[in-house]
């Protein structure tokens, strides 16, 4: 993604965010208050320096139409929480994926059955991203966000 800000050096950086993070970057870079439980995070800090960090994970929610997953391999639902270190994945087949990216950034191998503690880590993060960004959430007003 490429973000443009007038007067402002352009920077790159490897730092996590979501495309749900755009709508609060553009109100803040335009000074306009975000509305009481919008979701995501101003990346606006990531601008003026590379380090900076806006969120500690991204929750990925990938659904298929029901028919789609009755018919074919495709799991229905898959859930994935990345975080700078790993990234772990579980569709609604039961299969999980786990990767320590620091040491593995291609992601070619997999933990799940070697890293209990990485993986009992991750599984808790992502039960609590789930919470966090439930369909009742949403729309609620957030006064504050978990901090993993």
């Amino acid at each position: 993604m490429v973000v443009k800000v007038p007067d402002v050096a352009p920077l790159r950086t490897n730092k996590l965010s979501s495309s749900i993070d755009l709508g609060p970057t553009l109100l803040d870079l335009c000074q306009v208050a975000a509305f009481d439980g919008m979701q995501g995070h101003s990346l606006a800090p990531l601008l003026e320096d590379a380090g900076a960090s806006v969120r500690e994970y991204v929750l990925i929610e990938d659904d298929v139409a029901a028919i789609t997953a009755k018919l074919t391999p495709i799991p229905g639902k898959t859930r994935t929480i990345v975080t700078e270190d790993a990234r772990y994945t579980r569709n609604s087949k039961g299969e999980e994926q786990l990767f320590n990216l620091a040491e593995d950034y291609d992601e070619m191998t997999d933990l799940k059955n070697r890293d209990a503690v990485l993986r009992g880590t991750m599984v808790d993060r992502l039960t609590d991203a789930l919470i966090e960004a439930d369909d009742v959430a949403r729309g609620a007003p957030a006064t504050h966000h978990t901090v993993l």
